[in-house]
């Protein structure tokens, strides 16, 4: 038999009160002399005798009440291995501890759920009995087998840390159960330690190993309180990319999970604070602010928006973002027998007066007969406008660029050859004549398409609003299979034509940028379509920049980064991870960490160094939130017990240490002497 409160048996030394008490109280006789006694000292000294029995029958029974109630106190224990057929005394124990970012939320006693957890599972792994094998199973990581070595568990538990993920509590106790797979007998048992966030209670099935019926699954709650939080859902950037001078919108979603109040966010970029916000929110409301910021600098531009209220979970107040600001694209405009007049309508929409200086593109315009000079490495898009013919050798020089990966858009013009450009081995067009006097407008076409995406939305930037009356009637050659039509005027000539070839692609389109053919300069979506074909065509594609921690992470590699080396600083990292870049597809991928944050990329070869960026976020959701009540654990455990942290746990969980409790069994010893002592009090005086 053993005892939890061992101190309390000093209570038993209280059973001298009785005869303390029975001493000083005792009644001397007193010496009367009296006529002869005789027969009467007879029956008086038969009397006393019996009267000195009850009373030391009575004296033992309050003795014994005062010694039972001690121990009652010191709570004795008998150990199962006693009764058990079968059973030794050994435990085998698996200690699973949640180890997801929301056990880091404060409880109302400035302790965080994680700290509560690690203590609770320490104080109940130094009550264990000598001899026990314990394992340990952090929820995110592999399991720890069974030691004897109860310091070297003590450690792996001090050493544990919350992580940015959620990991899914069934599969650590999966793991937990398949410990006890070689370890057969004894008393085992499965102790896990969470603050019983949704998040981490997926309902998922649980392949118990055979001859595990016996293990006892006993789950401690670490977080029944749950003080007011504001989390920071997301905060998205409306492009990944965005070109220098230009702006994007920065979207951030909050979700207020507590009474209402006022919440304060702020926006810092490159560590400097850029711009603030106040919402005032009710409970359980969601809201979002947007922050807008334009963009100078060429690079890589990344920051922060963050909750600056103080509240019970600080790693939610927090959403990381990266954008990449791209160096102005470089445009080649080549004019035919008007020259720059040409190309007006398009200097205007690429470069407008208003912004010199703060242009998106760089813009140049030669007349055909220069092309021959220019460099075309120096162009991302070359725009043939209205030219007849060019030199076999400058369309070489144009294809071997398009197959690189970059693009070339010719325009329609009366000075176009139709023999020339029909000739053309990679870019077969069947010009079949001239359109007039026409009145129809641009239906574009049902398929999904990059290009396409922005204007197949009704309003002011729709292409169906302009009003075209001249255009060329182009055919579809045969055997020209990767020829796309991208829009028509009406429902019958193409419009749009798209060719690709390597990498890169050509448009052609069947109307003129200038007014004498059509109004499309006139409208406002004329900026935007040129624009947005510049940027198709030179080979730029939105790549994501923001994840969530264990997500693939593909890093764009250019045609002419091939041979270069790719190194990845992750959040907090010094150290870089080295990447290789596929042969097959071109491209690069990458797994990433477990820290949140601001990682940095760098793709370096001969020719220089680009840097990248991506950023980790928490995955936050409201629905990961709530408190799982016993009830829903029992859908995932059906035999699991659920204790809360408040409780005691060294009486409740430790099944070896406890055995069987006596409590129950010397409270009615007590309640039977009790009565025996009243009856027996009774009868003596009364």
């Amino acid at each position: 038999m053993e005892f939890m409160n061992v101190t309390l048996l000093a209570g038993t030394l209280a059973g001298v009160l009785p005869i303390v008490v029975h001493l000083i109280h005792r009644e001397r006789p007193r010496v009367v002399k009296f006529t002869a006694l005789q027969f009467i000292r007879q029956s008086v000294k038969s009397t006393s005798t019996s009267m000195r029995l009850k009373h030391l029958l009575l004296l033992l029974l309050r003795i014994l009440l005062i010694v039972l109630f001690a121990l009652i106190l010191a709570r004795p224990l008998v150990k199962e291995s006693s009764f058990a057929v079968g059973k030794t005394g050994i435990t085998q124990a698996v200690f699973v501890l949640d180890d997801s970012f929301l056990m880091e939320i404060k409880g109302e006693d400035g302790q965080t759920h994680f700290e509560r957890a690690k203590k609770a599972a320490s104080e109940l792994i130094s009550n264990l009995p000598p001899g026990s094998a314990l394992a340990f199973v952090a929820a995110s990581q592999d399991a720890l087998d069974f030691s004897i070595d109860l310091s070297s568990v003590m450690r792996a538990l001090d050493l544990a840390k919350s992580t940015p993920g959620a990991p899914a509590i069934v599969l650590a106790v999966q793991r937990a159960f398949d410990l006890f797979k070689k370890r057969s007998g004894g008393i085992r048992e499965i102790y896990v330690f969470s603050n019983m966030s949704s998040a981490v209670w997926k309902s998922l099935p649980l392949e118990k190993p055979e001859d595990t019926e016996d293990v006892r699954l006993v789950v401690v709650d670490a977080g029944p309180d749950r003080p007011e939080n504001v989390i920071l859902l997301q905060a998205k950037p409306s492009s990944f990319t965005v070109d220098q001078n230009a702006s994007i919108r920065i979207d951030c979603d909050v979700f207020n999970d507590g009474p209402g109040r006022k919440v304060d966010l702020e926006l810092v970029l490159n560590g400097q604070k850029r711009a603030s916000s106040e919402l005032e929110m009710a409970e359980k409301e969601t809201a979002r602010v947007s922050f807008n910021y334009e963009f100078h600098e060429a690079g890589v531009a990344q920051g922060t928006v963050r909750v600056t209220n103080e509240d019970s979970l600080l790693l939610d107040n927090l959403q990381y973002f990266s954008v990449q600001v791209l160096d102005p694209l470089r445009i080649l405009a080549v004019t035919g027998p008007n020259g720059k007049k040409g190309a007006f309508f398009l200097i205007h929409a690429l470069s407008p007066s208003g912004l010199r200086g703060r242009e998106r593109v760089e813009l140049t315009v030669i007349e055909d007969s220069e092309l021959p000079q220019f460099n075309l490495e120096e162009a991302d898009t070359v725009f043939l406008i209205n030219v007849p013919r060019i030199e076999k050798e400058d369309w070489d020089r144009l294809s071997r660029r398009v197959e690189a990966g970059r693009g070339v858009a010719i325009v329609a013009g009366p000075a176009m050859e139709s023999d020339f450009y029909g000739a053309l081995p990679n870019l077969p067009l069947d010009i079949r004549g001239l359109i007039e006097n026409r009145d129809s407008n641009l239906v574009l076409s049902p398929i999904v398409h990059p290009f396409l995406a922005k204007f197949q939305k009704e309003g002011l930037n729709s292409l169906r609003l302009p009003r075209f009356r001249t255009w060329l009637e182009l055919g579809m050659p045969e055997g020209a299979d990767a020829a796309t039509v991208l829009a028509t005027f009406g429902q019958e000539f193409p419009a749009l034509l798209e060719f690709r070839a390597g990498l890169g692609r050509y448009f052609v389109f069947a109307s003129s940028f200038g007014t004498d053919w059509n109004d499309l300069p006139k409208w406002p979506v004329f900026p935007p379509f040129v624009y947005e074909m510049v940027n198709f065509l030179a080979g730029r594609k939105e790549e994501a920049t923001v994840f969530h921690p264990g997500d693939p992470v593909p890093i764009p590699v250019r045609s002419e980064e091939k041979d270069a080396t790719i190194s990845i600083f992750e959040p907090g990292s010094q150290r870089p991870v080295l990447l290789t870049i596929s042969p097959e597809t071109g491209r690069a991928a990458h797994t990433a960490g477990k820290a949140i944050g601001n990682a940095q990329v760098f793709i370096k070869n001969e020719r220089g160094t680009r840097k990248l960026g991506f950023s980790l976020n928490l995955n936050t959701k409201p629905e990961h939130y709530p408190h799982v009540t016993p009830e829903q654990v029992t859908k995932v455990f059906p035999k699991a017990e659920t204790l809360a942290i408040g409780e005691d746990l060294t009486h409740k969980v430790a099944k070896a240490k406890r055995g069987s409790e006596l409590f129950p069994l010397f409270l009615i010893f007590l309640m039977l002497m009790f009565c025996s002592e009243s009856f027996l009090s009774n009868r003596i005086y009364k």
